[in-house]
């Protein structure tokens, strides 16, 4: 898969495999170069499983970025709303060898949303976490897997959630920042040794 964003897709080259997340602030573009990557595994006759667990306001976005609306009968979304499900779903669904048979990408949005509700009730939802980011990487090892991710912070800058986790199981790692509007800050973190700084344009067809 490609972002069709160039200076990115030169470096990282077209993944076939592996986990990407994607943080950042809110509506600082992980949404739209989730969908911009699951463009090109669509318009390559692809099959793509969105999973959604904060809005599906991002279904609007869609027609811009895809442009063909035929493709989108490959597209498959999925919304939860309450972690435990999140849980559940990738224990019992994510695991099954059909998932493989079925998609060539899976995209969840936001991995970290819901555990961010769960984690100051449920003492287990950093174990939760953890397991899940363990089978999304088994999965990763054929397909590849994008996982977008909330941040906490303030004025003084912002981190990803989960931090470490996500630094131990992620194979790629972008961070989008908001400059200011219609410009967004592209930083590749891992692998290091691809570590670019990119200045992009927010458009309704992505970011360019």
């Amino acid at each position: 898969m490609i972002s069709g964003i160039a200076i990115l897709d030169e470096t990282l080259g077209d993944i076939k495999s592996g986990l990407l997340v994607i943080y950042g602030d809110a509506a600082s573009g992980k949404t739209t170069l989730s969908l911009q990557y699951a463009s090109s595994v669509l318009k390559a006759k692809g099959r793509v499983l969105f999973i959604s667990s904060e809005n599906e306001l991002f279904i609007e976005r869609i027609p811009y970025i895809v442009n063909d609306i035929n493709l989108l009968e490959q597209f498959d979304i999925l919304a939860i709303r309450d972690f435990r499900v999140q849980n559940l779903v990738t224990f019992n669904m994510l695991v099954k060898p059909q998932l493989l048979e079925r998609y060539h990408l899976l995209i969840i949005d936001s991995l970290t949303a819901l555990y961010r509700l769960a984690f100051y009730e449920n003492k287990r939802a950093l174990n939760m976490l953890n397991m899940q980011f363990a089978i999304l990487s088994k999965i990763a090892s054929s397909i590849p897997v994008i996982a977008t991710s909330q941040v906490r912070g303030g004025e003084e800058g912002f981190e990803m959630l989960a931090r470490s986790l996500v630094r131990y199981w992620a194979d790629y790692i972008i961070k989008l920042e908001i400059i200011e509007k219609g410009i967004r800050r592209l930083t590749i973190e891992k692998p290091t040794e691809k570590y670019k700084v990119l200045d992009l344009a927010m458009t309704k067809e992505g970011l360019k």
